[in-house]
């Protein structure tokens, strides 16, 4: 199936007439990046539009009014999403660091697992993305000295692992 700004503009349309919830828009964009089936246009406003819906916890509430701001930047392209969602204004941030380390910049989900060790009282806190398994950011976060063995990584996620809620 391939995911269109039309198909976007529908489930915005159907949020508005509350015909779905927001549990269909974030399933929706759930199953847009986690399924093979789907494939999306190469067009940066629908990636960023699914991946926002995909977790409002680190993107934006999905509400009436950032609804109406989705259909309207996938209509004109103009995006008034940080205008009114300030508190989100990190992302920017974070994009712009990407770009210059040229990386991909992308969300996690909260459905997904990260790697923690147990010993995060320790300084400094180290952080490394890599590419994500099934079921996995692929970030891993650590104490003290990195290791290039393969069990380091692999000891973090399957041994301390956290989804949102549950150990």
């Amino acid at each position: 199936m391939k995911v269109t700004r039309q198909n976007l503009i529908e489930l915005c349309d159907n949020f508005l007439d509350h015909k779905i919830d927001k549990t269909a828009i974030i399933n929706f964009a759930w199953a847009a990046i986690n399924d093979n089936l789907f494939e999306r246009e190469k067009d940066e406003i629908i990636s960023d539009t699914i991946f926002e819906w995909d977790n409002e916890d680190i993107n934006f509430e999905i509400n009436k009014t950032n609804i109406l701001l989705w259909k309207e930047r996938l209509l004109t392209e103009k995006d008034n999403l940080i205008i009114y969602n300030n508190w989100n204004a990190h992302i920017e941030t974070q994009k712009k660091i990407c770009e210059q380390s040229n990386s991909i910049w992308k969300p996690i989900n909260k459905k997904l697992k990260i790697g923690v060790s147990k010993n995060l009282g320790k300084y400094p806190i180290n952080g490394l993305r890599r590419l994500a398994e099934k079921g996995s950011t692929g970030w891993l976060i650590w104490t003290g000295e990195f290791s290039e063995a393969d069990n380091f990584s692999n000891q973090y996620v399957q041994n301390i692992c956290y989804n949102k809620g549950q150990k």
